[in-house]
């Protein structure tokens, strides 16, 4: 791979604020190129492929080079014949002689949450959400069939593999998953002509909904919706349900509403999550979906540059907005309301803590599942199912 030094400064540019100033690595990458359109997709795809690489194995390649003023030569070095930077090699090579934290770039005060966090093997945990993430599609068989869906892809020579069901130790779950073995262009004519038949959804967030066990001739309530992922899927696994979709922000309620109308028609009522609206649904709900805000710590794997941006006052923050969400939302369910509260989280206090808080507002907790990123090939989650007491 050949970087001009244009390219190399702009690399920089995008560590140094992604590190240093705790910016968001793609709103970075993307802001550069629009401010530098006269680059073409070879730039652009070295840049990317630069910056997320190095961002990943930062500590790694800082200790390798000896300075940051060195560290994009050092990653020039170690990437093979085809431009991919092979860690393996240096992974097998290093293991012995270097500590855990430098090798698999854990840096040290995300190492201390780790530990205080409690986090079941974090050690495994890190070393599988340092690997990239696979790209997974569900498909809606609303819409089309599985068969239908695979030649689809056949036709437009798509590798990839079915997935069917997810053993996870005791679960068994059956899915309609595809991983595809590379992305498919945002520009592809698929996503025009075969949209409504499928979604881009991690596989571990399907298996979320699925965990749920949603019922027909019941009324859903999302308290925090967002862009729909799981609304879409609810819809996807049942025949007749009331869904109204709730959200502090009014623009991913917009973005939901296409959704669903594209692949459902309007099935789906959307409301701002003000007080007076969650209150217009006092005793309303049959089951309450919880999906709540939180550190995101289970999808490192797909967002490395996070590790930068997590300490302990923002999981205290979102620990703080999760209790706030869920005593706001408590006034929406009745006697034998279902809750289902779920994060991508693999902390402690997101998580197992936040069961004591609901049990306090008068539910018992039925079961829980931890989807834990060493065990499978999706991010980390949590979900907990409640009833009243």
């Amino acid at each position: 791979m050949k970087l001009y030094p244009n390219l190399k400064t702009a690399i920089i540019t995008i560590i140094s604020n992604t590190i240093e100033k705790k910016m968001v690595l793609d709103h970075e990458i993307q802001g550069l190129f629009k401010k530098n359109k006269q680059w073409g997709a070879r730039d652009r795809r070295a840049i990317a492929q630069c910056s997320y690489d190095i961002i990943r194995h930062y500590e790694l390649l800082l200790h390798l080079s000896g300075s940051k003023e060195q560290i994009i030569e050092t990653y020039l070095e170690q990437l093979d014949e085809n431009d991919f930077f092979d860690f393996k090699k240096i992974e097998n090579s290093l293991k012995d002689t270097i500590p855990f934290e430098i090798l698999y770039s854990l840096p040290i005060d995300l190492l201390k949450i780790f530990e205080n966090q409690k986090v079941n093997e974090w050690e495994a945990n890190w070393k599988a959400m340092q690997q990239k993430a696979p790209i997974f599609l569900r498909v809606n068989e609303s819409q089309a069939k599985m068969d239908y869906f695979t030649q689809i892809l056949d036709e437009y020579q798509f590798e990839y593999q079915q997935i069917s069901e997810l053993h996870y130790d005791n679960l068994n779950l059956k899915l309609n998953a595809i991983e595809l073995k590379h992305a498919i262009p945002k520009n592809h004519e698929i996503f025009a002509i075969n949209g409504p038949q499928f979604e881009i959804q991690d596989i571990g967030s399907q298996c979320l909904s699925i965990l749920s066990n949603p019922q027909d001739n019941t009324k859903i309530l999302e308290s925090c919706a967002g862009n729909g992922g799981k609304t879409t899927h609810l819809l996807d696994l049942t025949k007749s349900i009331t869904l109204h979709a709730m959200d502090i922000e009014p623009k991913k309620l917009q973005h939901l509403e296409q959704r669903v109308q594209r692949m459902f028609g309007k099935k789906v009522k959307t409301f701002e999550a003000t007080a007076e609206e969650i209150s217009n649904h006092k005793a309303w709900a049959d089951a309450l979906y919880l999906d709540v805000p939180c550190s995101g710590s289970g999808t490192f794997r797909r967002q490395a540059d996070l590790k930068y941006r997590i300490n302990e006052a923002f999981i205290q923050q979102k620990v703080m907005t999760q209790q706030s969400i869920i005593e706001s939302f408590m006034l929406t369910t009745k006697e034998n309301t279902s809750i289902h509260y779920s994060t991508c989280s693999l902390f402690a206090d997101e998580n197992e803590k936040q069961i004591e808080f609901i049990e306090k507002q008068g539910f018992k907790c039925q079961s829980f599942q931890k989807l834990e990123t060493y065990k499978y090939s999706g991010d980390g989650f949590f979900w907990a199912h409640f009833t009243k007491k």
